[in-house]
């Protein structure tokens, strides 16, 4: 399901047995799945940069507390976080483009001419509406996502996949 697990190291000493374990991450980790493998915060723990963006990546995201984080293991949950932001920003202008594709269709239906773009489009008002964004965010994006279906796909794909 995940990528490799993070190897970890048995914390030592002469105190009372200590069942933690420190893991790559810097995560102070005392539960154990039934296979035995490490989890914080209730998710196993996988290597951030081997995992997908999306929902799973997104939880363990959220169950990550940033003060128990050492330098480099905060500028990994910050790039686990913006492939999380490409893979939803491609979801959001893909959906943008949809809605401004059958705006297009309904207006061409009722005699109307909005193609669905530009700042002044039905479609443009809609997305505004949906997020609080303004009138030329909401044309931008748009626009951006009728060019990632029509022009550069491969980039979509690529935004889609966290890159």
């Amino acid at each position: 399901m995940m990528g490799h697990m993070l190897q970890g190291t048995e914390p030592t000493g002469s105190a009372a047995p200590d069942t933690s374990v420190e893991y790559d991450l810097g995560l102070a980790c005392d539960d154990h799945d039934s296979s035995g493998q490490p989890r914080y915060g209730g998710i196993v723990l996988a290597g951030l940069s081997s995992m997908a963006p999306g929902p799973e990546l997104v939880a363990v995201l959220d169950g990550v507390d940033m003060g128990q984080l050492g330098d480099a293991d905060l500028v990994a949950v910050l790039a686990a976080a913006e492939r999380v932001a490409s893979w939803a920003y491609e979801t959001s202008a893909r959906a943008s483009a949809h809605i401004a594709d059958r705006v297009a269709r309904a207006s061409c239906r009722a005699g109307r001419k909005d193609t669905g773009s530009g700042r002044h489009s039905a479609a443009a008002q809609e997305v505004a509406l949906a997020t609080g964004w303004s009138r030329a965010s909401a044309a931008r994006v748009v626009s951006q996502g009728r060019a990632l279906a029509e022009v550069v796909p491969q980039v979509a794909v690529e935004l889609r996949a966290g890159r």
